[in-house]
């Protein structure tokens, strides 16, 4: 149950975040938890959830994209790409928000990761978790 709450709570977060750092006028899909990329090593994992499409992009573009990025942090050794190609487009890193986590040391961390296509505007936006030392 602990586990249920807890993951509610982050969907919770991330959504209030989500919806504070997009324009007014743009219109957001939230694709709900249903992708989740994790990874656990050396008593860390990084994990990608929590997609929401903007603009005109739909869920199943916006969960291609995370997919896309996924691959690519996995052959960067989990660092989160300024900018990436999933085959069609070439993504933008524009923002990264930490939206919790001690100062530092070792714990949980969260941020807000958004991409951007210029040319169509179409974004993205996708939760990333750390946890670890």
């Amino acid at each position: 149950m602990k586990k249920y709450l807890v993951g509610a709570a982050v969907a919770a977060i991330a959504s209030l975040a989500i919806a504070g750092t997009a324009s007014a006028h743009e219109p957001r899909t939230y694709c709900g938890t249903s992708i989740s990329h994790s990874k656990t090593f050396y008593e860390t994992k990084v994990g990608l959830s929590e997609v929401t499409a903007h603009g005109t992009m739909n869920c199943a573009s916006a969960r291609y994209a995370v997919g896309r990025m996924w691959q690519q942090m996995r052959r960067q050794n989990y660092r989160v790409p300024k900018t990436y190609s999933d085959g069609y487009v070439r993504w933008h890193r524009t923002m990264t928000q930490r939206l919790w986590g001690p100062k530092d040391g070792c714990g949980d961390y969260g941020w807000l990761v958004r991409y951007r296509e210029y040319s169509s505007g179409t974004a993205f936006s996708v939760l990333l978790t750390w946890e670890g030392c």
